[in-house]
């Protein structure tokens, strides 16, 4: 059984009341519609996906049109760089609904590179079709450091595009924005030409109290608390917006099925319910996967010791302030920390429960 009103995983539809707008959502809108190049790399569900669906929705409101290409469709197994991007120019043509055989196109222009091919693409299909301003969503761009190739003639021709607005105005009517959990520095190699270097990142946290308002019409005749309850939850979940809905729906659903409706909920026994639904067994009842997802995360980056090693240093309270570094950004899309104001804090107290210094003295003490 399943409250309508809360979502658990995946994006939340248009209309979906339960949908919390934050102030990433108007810098994201007016960057795009700067014609600005945007990034959005954050931990898996933190509502990236959502964020991009009432983005998109206000951008074509303004007669801007927008598509989306998901990397994840392409797969990764076994595959060329010509396939790769073949398929992305595929997924274009599908998106925008071009009038053209993109298969038979790619074959009669093989004489030229792939680069070329993309940029001949552009020039002599998309802007002759498209005449109103076009953004271009590349979503699940981690999936390309999967591929058994470099990408990085990928990230050159998305700054390349940038570069000819100088001197050709049909690429000032173009625009990219990049979401994913990939960690830029991976993404693009640093010594060369890459869109990073003229992007603005777009950082989605957790939900304040103000913010998470709309959750209460989900709580409202059914808790007689709803507020109090709102703000106990966030203590635990700290605005987690996965975590969060999830709290709330399972608060709910208990409800209604003990008939327990108009109960009054209080810290202590929220604190006994998330323990029970959640962190008990946390393994076996994580479902939709969210911890899990994290713990592999965390478990699988590049360098592995001194990122659990930096992460154990926030967990002993140690205010440690974020820089650009491999392991400080990978620490960040794990799940398990947030950068507010600069400085690492606990994403939640869920997380800090669950991967605690016993946890953390168990992974370091196998990996020596």
């Amino acid at each position: 059984m399943k409250n309508p009103f809360y979502q658990i995983g995946g994006s939340l539809p248009l209309d979906a009341p339960s949908y919390i707008k934050r102030t990433a959502g108007d810098q994201y809108y007016q960057a795009l519609l700067n014609r600005e190049f945007c990034y959005v790399l954050n931990a898996r569900q933190t509502g990236k996906t959502s964020l991009k669906i009432q983005t998109m929705s206000r951008l074509k409101k303004q007669n801007i049109r927008c598509v989306t290409i998901d990397l994840g469709l392409i797969g990764t197994q076994h595959l060329s760089s010509q396939q790769f991007f073949a398929s992305f120019l595929g997924l274009l043509t599908k998106g925008l609904n071009l009038s053209i055989s993109v298969g038979k196109w790619w074959r009669k222009y093989e004489h030229l590179s792939y680069l070329e091919r993309l940029n001949y693409f552009l020039e002599t299909v998309v802007f002759e079709q498209i005449k109103e301003p076009l953004i271009i969503f590349v979503d699940e761009v981690d999936t390309i450091l999967n591929f058994e190739f470099s990408c990085q003639d990928f990230f050159n021709f998305l700054f390349q595009c940038y570069e000819k607005r100088a001197f050709d105005p049909r690429y000032q009517r173009l625009n990219f924005s990049i979401l994913g959990t990939g960690n830029f520095l991976e993404l693009a190699d640093q010594g060369k030409d890459h869109p990073f270097l003229l992007g603005i990142p777009i950082l989605l946290t957790n939900f304040t109290f103000d913010e998470a308002q709309p959750l209460l019409l989900g709580l409202n005749n059914i808790i007689a608390n709803p507020k109090e309850t709102l703000q106990n939850i966030l203590k635990w979940t700290g605005g987690q917006p996965f975590l969060t809905q999830k709290v709330c729906q399972l608060l709910i659903v208990y409800c209604q099925q003990k008939n327990e409706i108009n109960k009054i909920i209080d810290s202590a026994w929220l604190n006994q319910f998330v323990h029970d639904k959640i962190i008990k067994n946390w393994e076996i009842q994580d479902d939709p996967e969210h911890l899990k997802t994290i713990r592999d995360r965390i478990l699988n980056v590049k360098y592995f010791q001194a990122t659990l090693k930096l992460y154990q240093e926030i967990l002993q309270g140690k205010k440690i302030k974020f820089f650009h570094t491999q392991e400080h950004i990978d620490l960040c899309l794990s799940g398990l920390v947030t950068q507010k104001t600069d400085i690492f804090h606990i994403n939640n107290l869920i997380c800090q429960t669950i991967f605690n210094d016993q946890w953390l003295e168990e992974k370091l003490f196998l990996n020596n």
